[in-house]
């Protein structure tokens, strides 16, 4: 499903997280919607390979994707299909990273 860029107020930022991925993946995209420099798409599996991140995104000109973690249990991390991805697109130039919050995003998007 692709997600349509809109131009919406720049949500709150917040450094709380649910507990939940998906409800952080609902806050990115509220997130990058309001950015107005970002295109993305959501992925959701089954359509995609194993490992494929959440959030794959156009920023600035730069390909970006994220893997989005939990904040709440830094236990959790990334399995080795996702970390395979991550290697793989940063060693072609684009910016893969597994965030665990929307300040880390914002962080990383920034300084692009």
């Amino acid at each position: 499903m692709v997600s349509i860029l809109m131009k919406q107020p720049m949500m709150k930022m917040t450094t709380k997280c649910s507990r939940l991925e998906k409800d952080f993946q609902k806050v990115v995209v509220q997130y990058l919607r309001g950015r107005g420099d970002c295109w993305w798409i959501e992925t959701k599996p089954p359509a995609q390979p194993i490992g494929t991140p959440d959030i794959i995104c156009c920023c600035k000109g730069h390909f970006v994707a994220m893997e989005l973690k939990r904040e709440v249990n830094k236990g959790y991390g990334t399995t080795h299909a996702q970390d395979g991805s991550i290697r793989v697109i940063n060693n072609l130039g684009g910016i893969a990273f597994a965030p665990r919050s929307l300040k880390e995003i914002a962080e990383v998007l920034d300084n692009i």
